[in-house]
């Protein structure tokens, strides 16, 4: 027996993504970190050479790769903020101040249900398990309406 094929849900994939960009974001940060400490080393290396005595292209070489890597990371950083906002910027539009709440801290939050729910206590929201649940799926209801919307007029204006 096969298992059935799950539909394709854009929207769910869209938020989702924030999961991966948060990855991304920390694993850069600590690579740049990691290099800014590599560059640290090779300048105490290269400070106790007396200047203008000929280049070591070893650490010349060493001096271009941590600038590529830097550059790489630091691009893809830069990529991994601009997907969060992009999803952040998608739910602001949601109608719904409760969808915008549940949604922000379910998929750019990435808290698990039973945070959620307590994130909202501690706000004096007070719902239960099923009201959350229901409300989450309303407010995905709203945003692939809304994302229908906006992939439509993007159609339209190609």
């Amino acid at each position: 027996m096969t298992l059935p094929e799950r539909r394709s849900d854009p929207v769910r994939e869209f938020l989702n993504s924030v999961r991966e960009a948060h990855f991304d974001r920390d694993r850069c940060l600590r690579k740049l970190q990691q290099t800014a400490s590599q560059c640290v080393s090779l300048t105490a290396q290269v400070s106790g050479t007396p200047s203008g005595h000929g280049g070591d292209s070893h650490k010349d070489g060493a001096w271009a790769a941590l600038a590529d890597q830097r550059s790489q990371l630091e691009e893809l950083y830069e990529r991994a903020v601009r997907q969060e906002m992009e999803v952040e910027s998608f739910i602001s539009q949601l109608g719904q101040d409760v969808h915008r709440i549940i949604l922000r801290l379910r998929y750019v939050d990435l808290l698990p249900w039973p945070a959620v729910q307590k994130r909202l206590e501690k706000n004096n929201i007070y719902y239960s398990d099923r009201q959350i649940y229901r409300i989450h799926g309303e407010a995905l209801q709203e945003a692939r309406s809304l994302w229908a919307q906006l992939h439509q007029e993007e159609g339209d204006h190609t």
